[in-house]
């Protein structure tokens, strides 16, 4: 399982994440929802809700920034 950590505290868990230029992006259903709160800001560089059909496989996934360590392998398929 690959996991999101800040400060010690797993904010995000999945199996498989999708890479982009280096950057793990987490399925929406990986996040620990109880870590985070509506906010009205937000970056098109880390989230992408409405993508350009080539970056498709990453819609409504997150990736994290400065501070949040990706650990782990990922799952393998069978």
């Amino acid at each position: 399982m690959l996991r999101a950590v800040w400060n010690g505290t797993m904010i995000a868990e999945a199996g498989r994440t999708v890479i982009v230029e280096g950057n793990h992006y987490f399925p929406p259903g990986a996040l620990r929802r109880q870590y985070f709160t509506a906010s009205p800001k937000w970056s098109l560089c880390f989230c992408y809700p409405h993508p350009s059909p080539l970056a498709r496989r990453i819609k409504n996934h997150v990736a994290f920034w400065r501070g949040i360590a990706v650990e782990g392998e990922p799952e393998t398929t069978l």
